[in-house]
């Protein structure tokens, strides 16, 4: 009855460390996947660090994500602590030992990751001081592209007074030829100094005529003098 009941004590102690094989494997397989997800959100948060007014938010979001993922990693190398029973799980240690080794290199990867998170914050950081010391810079810039604003303004307003002074010039110019024209005309004339006005060309000085006193001689039967050599001129028919 004694070696049977060994027997027996036996198979249900090798149940027993095969289940406890099986669970081993099963957190093998977790710890794996916890890695790998890991690894998955350091590469994601090494990505979104391309934006600098979220991405230090994100590392921070992600620095304490891994810290808590570290300190489930060493609760579970604090459980493979005390997996040691006896001689028969020698095997089992084995495994776990590697395991932990394993875990180990895992937890030094990700604190190197978190190291290397933390370095980009501070350049980051450094980027936006450096960001926030051309502030001054920039606004003076502003303030001088303002005050060409201005001045090209105000550059602007002096041209247009200056073509409308102008305007104003020629208007008066026209309307002292337009008076000349019409003084000019006469009610009797000779064959005497009738000179022909062609082209807009008085023949008799080769002076042109302006475009008011043409279109004057277009319209009027009688001629006009001439605003330079003061001869009757009419327009050609």
């Amino acid at each position: 009855m004694s070696s049977e009941s060994d027997d027996v004590a036996i198979l249900a102690n090798l149940a027993k460390l095969h289940r406890e094989l099986k669970r081993l494997q099963a957190k093998e397989r977790d710890h794996v996947q916890a890695y790998e997800s890991a690894k998955t959100q350091v590469k994601r948060a090494r990505e979104e660090l391309a934006a600098l007014g979220k991405a230090k938010e994100d590392d921070t979001l992600k620095s304490r994500e891994i810290e808590r993922e570290l300190a489930r990693v060493g609760q579970e190398f604090a459980k493979l602590n005390t997996a040691s029973e006896s001689a028969r799980t020698q095997a089992l240690l084995v495994a776990a030992t590697r395991e932990m080794e394993t875990k180990k290199e895992q937890r030094n990867k990700l604190e190197s990751d978190g190291l290397g998170i933390l370095d980009h914050l501070d350049a980051l950081n450094a980027q936006i001081q450096r960001a926030q010391a051309k502030l001054p810079e920039l606004a003076a810039q502003e303030e001088l592209s303002k005050q060409r604003l201005e001045q090209c303004r105000a550059e602007v307003g002096a041209a247009r007074e200056r073509v409308e002074t102008e305007r104003q010039r020629e208007r008066e110019r026209l309307a002292i030829e337009t008076k000349v024209a019409y003084d000019g005309l006469v009610d009797d004339f000779g064959d005497d100094g009738l000179i022909i006005a062609s082209d807009g060309v008085c023949n008799g000085c080769d002076t042109m005529i302006s475009a008011t006193i043409g279109a004057l001689l277009k319209r009027l039967t009688k001629p006009i003098r001439c605003p330079n050599c003061r001869r009757f001129i009419y327009a050609a028919q």
